[in-house]
């Protein structure tokens, strides 16, 4: 019998913990990664980026069509060993501090979707500019243009959603969004005076996602037939929290009240209860004080059959004191 406290029982028990297209975003990124290394050692490693990673020639990497989706999961290590594995260890962190919030809140199909076309847009606007004459780095590869997509899709959906970062405090999303831009842009052209334009693609992705998602239009629906089934479903009051700059979750002091579980708990029960039974219309009460459960199944229902915009003021009004607000 394993020891329940040995390390590698616990991270076991950490990726089990993990909703799925986080853990197989993950799980992809790590293999590659562990994958690499080894063949390097053996004198391989060049060959594999040379056939994984993107060409900045779009008449090379036309005959590598793989390459538009593997660039954004392999790393290379680079010529300073130490700093590869510092970048792609922190790369994963912060894919795993935000996206996971992002996949409990829209489901798991949302998250896949987001790093898989972040991935695909980089690649579509580095060929482009390839083709334009723009010149470019020779090969595109690693995981933060996908990861930053993630960060920034949080940063639009959620810009007053707070995360506690160590030594900062507590810190908007909003701004840690551009912070992780701008970082990204000034580094890159600091180490090699040269814009990632993959980068580029990706984040504007990433806000394209995002505004999607207000809209209520899931661009990673697609991706449901990947998971075969296995997820996390997409909470009903996703639309709402957004549109007030809040998430379930993201930044909120540990041991705190959560308000984003009062509205899951709301959804989910909502969500199993049997379709066609009738329900009694809102009260339009002069005390909206105090809303009834049967008002908020009415709403509630109402936000996943038609999206948010279908609500009334009134019906908004209810949703607020409901919550607390």
């Amino acid at each position: 019998m394993s020891d329940p406290n040995s390390p590698v029982t616990r991270f076991q028990n950490w990726r089990r913990s993990l909703p799925p297209a986080l853990r197989l975003i993950l799980t992809i990124n790590v293999v590659a990664f562990l994958g690499l290394i080894v063949l390097s050692i053996v004198g391989l490693g060049g060959l594999v980026v040379e056939w994984t990673a993107l060409s900045s020639a779009p008449a090379v990497a036309i005959t590598r069509p793989w390459t538009i989706l593997t660039y954004g999961f392999i790393n290379p290590l680079g010529a300073q060993l130490i700093w590869g594995i510092i970048s792609f260890v922190f790369a994963l962190a912060w894919l795993t501090w935000i996206g996971r919030d992002l996949e409990n809140t829209y489901g798991s199909h949302q998250l896949l979707g987001l790093y898989l076309l972040a991935t695909l847009a980089g690649a579509v606007l580095a060929l482009a500019w390839g083709a334009l004459g723009g010149g470019g780095i020779g090969l595109y590869a690693g995981a933060w243009g996908p990861v930053g997509a993630v960060v920034v899709a949080a940063g639009v959906l959620h810009p007053r959603e707070t995360m506690n970062l160590f030594l900062l405090g507590s810190i908007s999303m909003k701004w840690i969004a551009i912070a992780f831009v701008t970082l990204d842009f000034l580094s890159t052209w600091l180490q090699a005076q040269f814009l990632d334009v993959s980068h580029v693609g990706a984040y504007a992705m990433g806000v394209a996602f995002a505004l999607a998602q207000k809209r209520n239009i899931e661009l990673g629906g697609w991706t449901r037939v990947l998971l075969r089934g296995e997820g996390v479903a997409p909470d009903p009051m996703a639309s709402y929290r957004a549109s007030q700059g809040g998430m379930g979750g993201m930044g909120r002091a540990r041991g705190g009240d959560d308000e984003g579980e009062a509205w899951k708990k709301a959804a989910k029960a909502t969500s199993t209860k049997t379709a066609g039974r009738p329900r009694p219309a809102p009260r339009k009460s002069s005390r909206p004080a105090a809303p009834t459960q049967a008002d908020i199944d009415v709403i509630l229902d109402k936000i996943h059959e038609k999206g948010l915009e279908s609500l009334s003021k009134d019906e908004r009004k209810v949703l607020e004191k409901w919550s607390g607000g």
